[in-house]
Formats: structure tokens, sequence, C-alpha cells
């Protein structure tokens, strides 16, 4: 009977430890998501914190030990699984996508992105299913920032066919920028956009619909308000992540009106 009094209490004891180790899980988690309203606007005014906005429940993000695997190892708190749980979060949480979920800048090797890589170029719609791609070369670099350029001829590819690009152009992909700019010789055409993802040969961005033009000697133009209103009910665009889009449209009208000055 001592003998087994003598196990429990080593059962108790063990167990003990392990909620400690998810009790600091849980903390480390605290720390790792509380990312600040300023950083990733993760406040429930922001982006909406309820169990309806992220479905806080095992079926949207999978709270259970068997699917995120929490800590079966003394020292299983690892940034890869904080890492892991945040992109699930975020990728449950309509209207948060202006926020990478994931931003890794290296070719198909893994190696850096270097001037002279071709990468595929990716647009997408909200829901992740890919409405645009071509390929490009990498003409610029730097820690926050990447110039690729096609030139004249270049096919672009959609679901329901290709067009060749008419004349040569470059795009800028800025990495804590939601939108990215497309130069040519014609106009500036800036998308607004989540933050890209570049990562295994391929930069990969989600678009919001609404888009600024600016032609030589005219002002700076919104255009596709229509496709907008359309995507605000099919991806279900929260009014906080409306007034994203829209602090986006202002930031890329200052963009092209003073661009090269």
């Amino acid at each position: 009977m001592l003998e087994a009094v003598g196990f429990w209490s080593e059962a108790v004891g063990f167990w003990s430890e392990m909620v400690g180790i998810v009790s600091e899980a849980v903390g480390f988690w605290s720390e790792a998501v509380g990312f600040g309203s300023e950083a990733v606007g993760f406040g429930s005014e922001a982006i909406g914190f309820g169990s309806e906005a992220i479905g806080f429940g095992s079926e949207a993000v999978g709270f259970g030990s068997e699917t995120i695997g929490i800590v079966s190892e003394a020292d299983g708190i690892v940034s890869e699984r904080v890492g892991f749980l945040v992109s699930i979060i975020l990728s449950h949480v309509k209207g948060v996508s202006l926020f990478p979920i994931e931003l890794r800048l290296g070719n198909k090797e893994g190696e850096p992105v270097q001037q002279g890589d071709r990468l595929k170029v990716t647009g997408m719609k909200a829901d992740g299913v890919p409405y645009r791609w071509f390929t490009a070369t990498v003409e610029l670099v730097e820690h926050d920032h990447i110039v690729v350029s096609a030139p004249a001829g270049e096919p672009v590819y959609e679901p329901s066919g290709s067009w060749t690009a008419r004349m040569a152009f470059r795009t800028h992909f800025w990495l804590d920028r939601p939108y990215n700019l497309l130069e040519s010789p014609s106009m500036l055409y800036v998308n607004i956009t989540s933050r890209p993802i570049i990562q295994d040969g391929e930069i990969r961005y989600h678009d919001y619909e609404l888009d600024v033009i600016k032609r030589p000697g005219q002002p700076a133009e919104v255009i596709d308000q229509d496709e907008f209103d359309a995507a605000i009910a099919t991806y279900g665009y929260t009014p906080t992540f409306q007034e994203e889009v829209r602090k986006a449209v202002d930031e890329a009208i200052h963009l092209v009106e003073h661009w090269g000055t």
C-alpha cells in the first residue's frame, strides 16, 4: 500500500511538473501572441479577438494536445511551435491578412535571394486562390525591399488563360508595407495587398482589390472600388480591416504622387 502511495505521489509530482511546463508554455505563448496592437493590431478592437472572429475552439485552431502537440517533452517550448500557433490563428482570423504570416527571403535552395535570380510572382485572392502569376528577374535586394523586372513579351498567366506583357515592367515589394508597386513607362500601378511572402523561389501576396493608378501628367486615381465592395461580402472583410485597406490606399496615393522626387 505504501509503495502504491509512493508511486502515486511520484505520479502527482510528475504531473505537477508537466502542468508547470504547460503553464510556462501558456505564459510564453501569451507573450508571443501579445505582439501589441501597434505591431499587429492584436487588440480586441483591431481584429475582434472574440470566439466568433477567431473561432477559438478546437475546431478552428485545434487547441488540443493532439493537434498542437503541447509539450510532450520537458524542453518542448520552442519558437517553431509558437510560430506554428501564430500561423494557425492568423490564418483563421478574417481581416488580418494585411499582417504577414511568414516572411523568409529565400530561393528554392533556401539561400538568400540575389540579383539575377528568377522568381515566380503570384497574386492571390483573400482566400488564397491564385488569380495571376508570372516569372521575373531580381534587380535589387535590400533588407526590406526587393525589385523584380520582366521584359516586354513576358507571358502572364491567369486561371482563364494567358496574355503577353506589351512593355517591360518592374515591381517593387516591401516587407513592411501593405502594397506593391508596378512601374512601367506608361504608369505607376499600386496593388493594395498583404505584405509579401518570399519563399521557395516565389513571391506571394494576397490582393485586396483596391488599386491606385498614376499616369504621367495626371493625378493618382483609386480604382476597382466595385471589386472591393463585392469582396467585403465574399470574404467577410471586417470594418477594421476595411479601414486598414483605406489607410494603405492613402499611403499609396502619397507614394505615387511623390515617386522619383
